[in-house]
């Protein structure tokens, strides 16, 4: 059943889970909107970003990390909506957003540099330089090194303890806008070059190229069934069988770019579009199970 929502008003970049269950929505319309998946309705809407809001996260204690396009990192407050917290340091936007096994708060920026923050004290810990150009994503390995894509079109690797490039995987061709560590500890990265590579982060070799999207490959989540599903700017969603190498199945919508993707604890897909909605799927049926979709009035 599809179901339309009032809230955002522009493109929908970015997409977390709470801790209590509730969706969270990074948009260009510079908010952040809080959703109650299984009713579709929204329960709160975050301000004070001044660009778009470009990637979100939770930390440990439940907040909610958010990036933009205005530089600053927000920490929130989800159950008081309010912002406790503002971290200040990179020049451009904040692309994206990982949270660290020592709990530090990890941000890649359009100044192609990688900060560390305690997330405490607001403190920025440490910097970490190596890409020549935009950090775009970043995901925490089994081991607890961080992965950083980049434009440049390199993985990098790094020990978050020492702030070391550890390592560098090559391979794509475009800029590498998606990060996902599979249930295996594969990494999984998707590219402008319109493919998915899986890597042995062991051995740092590239172990699989998955083709079949024919544009950017903006987004991947892992489902609950260890399936690799994959969002492009070809408008599709792509769900694959990580250990074949196949796609099980490509739904394409009339909401444009997919723009990011997530996967709730009962299962479903969650889709971000260029549109301004947002899409639950149920992938086990392989249907639209929900609409969600935000109009500004005006």
């Amino acid at each position: 059943m599809q179901r339309i929502l009032s809230g955002h008003g522009s493109a929908v970049y970015a997409l977390a889970v709470l801790a209590d269950g509730r969706l969270a929505s990074g948009s260009g319309d510079r908010t952040i909107m809080l959703w109650d998946p299984s009713s579709g309705e929204s329960v709160g809407t975050l301000e004070g970003h001044s660009d778009w809001v470009v990637t979100l996260t939770t930390l440990p204690d439940g907040r909610l990390a958010s990036g933009s396009g205005d530089g600053t990192i927000r920490l929130w407050d989800p159950v008081l909506c309010a912002c406790v917290a503002t971290l200040k340091g990179h020049s451009l936007s904040v692309n994206a957003l990982a949270v660290l096994p020592d709990g530090r708060l990890a941000s890649g920026s359009e100044d192609a540099t990688i900060r560390l923050w305690d997330p405490i004290s607001g403190e920025d810990d440490a910097t970490l330089k190596g890409h020549s150009f935009e950090v775009s994503s970043l995901a925490v390995l089994g081991d607890g090194r961080l992965a950083s894509g980049s434009d440049d079109a390199s993985i990098r690797l790094w020990d978050p303890a020492s702030g070391e490039c550890v390592g560098s995987l090559e391979g794509h061709a475009h800029g590498v806008n998606a990060l996902v560590v599979m249930p295996d500890g594969r990494l999984a990265s998707g590219s402008g070059d319109a493919t998915i590579r899986l890597w042995d982060p062991a051995s740092d070799a590239c172990v699989a190229t998955l083709r079949g999207h024919d544009d950017w490959v903006n987004a991947l989540a892992v489902l609950a069934d260890g399936r690799l599903a994959s969002g492009s700017l070809d408008a599709t969603i792509r769900l694959w069988d990580p250990t074949s190498g196949t796609s099980c199945v490509s739904e394409r919508g009339d909401a444009g770019w997919v723009m990011t993707l997530v996967s709730l604890p009962d299962g479903e897909l969650v889709a971000g579009a260029e549109d301004g909605t947002i899409r639950l799927w149920d992938p086990a049926q392989d249907v639209c199970a929900a609409n969600l979709e935000g109009l500004v009035a005006g």
